[in-house]
């Protein structure tokens, strides 16, 4: 005889790593064969939001502080962050992506031009995300940072650096493609 009844539900509030224990005649109060195989138990992992959440657009992107560390994760497949780099003069920009210790899911990271739309570069999903891409005019260029093949992704740190070079990055460019008197570059 199996006696029915209702369960409490259970939320839980905390990102990361549970136990879910569930015991069936936690009472013995039916006798059994064996009294030893009533309880089971099973990991979960639970996702939620980071703080700079919802920065799935262009429009929501969160501004980055050069050179200091973001702590974002991707929550559900569907999820991306973007992030909004405003340069204040020409350079290079520099965007480091690295997954928390002992955590899940491969980053996949693009740099993308003021269109938001543009990819000036792209990272490979394995591993760390590091994208670089330059020399750039003074302006706005977006991060877009996602799970590696729509996988969720329990957190990340993004950090971005933008190196500064002398004169415009236009100028740059039209000398690199110039040759000298004797051909060279």
């Amino acid at each position: 005889r199996i006696r029915a009844g209702l369960f409490p539900v259970c939320r839980l509030t905390r990102v990361g790593e549970h136990t879910l224990q569930v015991c069936a005649d936690p009472d013995d109060a039916i006798t059994e064969r064996s009294e030893n195989n009533n309880c089971t138990q099973m990991q979960l992992r639970t996702y939620g939001g980071d703080d700079f959440e919802p920065d799935n657009d262009t429009e929501a992107a969160t501004d980055v502080v050069l050179g200091e560390p973001q702590a974002h994760s991707i929550h559900a497949p569907s999820d991306v962050d973007m992030l909004r780099v405003v340069m204040a003069e020409p350079g290079t920009v520099t965007v480091s992506a690295t997954g928390e210790a002992n955590g899940i899911g491969d980053i996949d990271g693009e740099l993308l031009a003021s269109d938001g739309t543009t990819v000036l570069e792209r990272g490979n999903g394995v591993g760390p995300v590091a994208l670089e891409f330059g020399p750039l005019d003074a302006g706005t260029v977006y991060v877009k940072l996602s799970g590696n093949r729509d996988q969720r992704v329990s957190g990340y740190s993004v950090t971005v650096t933008v190196a500064p070079i002398e004169g415009g990055a236009l100028r740059d460019l039209m000398r690199r493609g110039m040759r000298n008197e004797d051909g060279s570059r």
